[in-house]
């Protein structure tokens, strides 16, 4: 919930314990670093929190400088996410929050881990929505609400009708039970001919 949001916020990002977590993090394992305040980001994208403008910016510089300097960690939320890497640079591009050096080298990352320019990267998932019958704003705001309901997915649900299919084990339980028999028949026939065999040696 927003509390939750908050206090890894002010824990991690705004440091409020002073323990210098964000450089700790960020010496000793920056991609953590990186998917924490990219998923910070997201989920203010989605609308799971709202950020104030301060802590949103602070996130977006955080996450941009993380990735201009240490390479883009391609997580989950942020690796093929063309909409959350615009809307930070969106962000770091506004007046006095990022210098326009930096902002063009945080681009120029994100468009060498997706091979295409951002702009590209960006209609194309908006295409591919479109196709899914959604909008980017759609789409965060599905997320936001969270999962749909199973009325509301059963009506969107199209597939082959789902059959019972006998088990092959029971198919075959009769077939193994006479070879079982025929088996057990055989030994004893064998058996007997042996026994007969002595007898007659015996009377011999």
């Amino acid at each position: 919930d927003k509390s939750a949001w908050e206090q890894t916020y002010e824990v991690y990002v705004d440091d409020k314990y002073g323990l210098n977590l964000n450089e700790f993090m960020d010496r000793q394992n920056p991609w953590a670093w990186q998917s924490l305040t990219g998923r910070m980001l997201e989920t203010d994208r989605k609308g799971y929190w709202r950020a104030s403008e301060e802590a949103r910016r602070k996130l977006a510089v955080s996450y941009a400088l993380s990735v201009v300097n240490r390479g883009l960690a391609c997580c989950d939320h942020t690796c093929n996410n063309p909409q959350f890497h615009q809307m930070v640079l969106n962000i770091v591009s506004l007046p006095g929050v990022m210098s326009p050096e930096l902002v063009a080298e945080f681009k120029l990352a994100v468009e060498r881990a997706g091979q295409k320019s951002l702009e590209e990267m960006v209609a194309a998932r908006e295409n591919l929505l479109k196709n899914l019958g959604r909008t980017p704003e759609s789409a965060a705001e599905a997320g936001a609400r969270g999962p749909e309901s199973p009325e509301s997915q059963a009506e969107s649900v199209k597939g082959l009708k789902m059959e019972k299919i006998e088990d092959q084990a029971e198919k075959t339980s009769l077939a193994s039970s006479g070879v079982e028999w025929f088996a057990s028949l055989f030994v004893l026939a064998v058996v007997g001919l042996f026994f007969a065999g002595l007898r007659r040696r015996r009377t011999l």
